[in-house]
């Protein structure tokens, strides 16, 4: 689910959020809120269940969000947790900057939870050096979570060569 909500119609700019794990749909989006009381426009991706944006394609994520993405000029992206993997996967190109605090996605066959893995099958691409990601991007992590610091360094960081990776200790 996509809610595109206008507060001001003299903005250029429009950020992407997605919901981090277990949010409750019913509920405001991920920082829609605080985005748009900024004046910035959002358009907020949803999940009706738990499946860590699996089923969602970087394909079919360009092709809903090209109408809305038409109206601005200046296109940023903000997540955390789940949110933050989901921004780095679906905002690779064609955005002024990409947010993602503390990256996760639980379904992960080497960086997830097993629980989570047994009922979510991973059917996303892997970041990869070979297809670079062309957005600017500020990633923070923490470096003392071994999760954290291994999908940075290990797929983040070859698959995002412009990105600023800011340690956050025990966070």
């Amino acid at each position: 689910l996509m809610e595109w909500t206008v507060r001001t119609p003299a903005t250029d700019t429009l950020a992407v959020t997605f919901d981090p794990i277990l949010v409750d749909p019913s509920q405001p989006a991920y920082a829609a809120t605080f985005l748009q009381r900024s004046g910035i426009d959002t358009l907020c991706v949803r999940k009706k269940r738990e499946h860590f944006y699996q089923p969602l394609s970087r394909s079919a994520f360009e092709a809903a969000a090209a109408p809305v993405f038409a109206h601005y000029s200046r296109r940023l992206a903000y997540g955390s947790s789940l949110g933050a993997y989901a921004v780095l996967y679906f905002c690779a190109h064609g955005f002024e900057t990409v947010i993602s605090s503390s990256p996760r996605v639980s379904a992960h066959p080497r960086f997830g939870r097993p629980y989570w893995q047994e009922r979510a099958p991973f059917q996303h691409e892997r970041f990869s050096a070979a297809q670079p990601a062309g957005s600017g991007a500020v990633v923070f992590y923490d470096p003392h979570d071994s999760l954290d610091r291994r999908l940075v360094d290990e797929e983040l960081r070859p698959a995002w060569p412009r990105a600023r990776f800011v340690a956050v200790p025990y966070a």
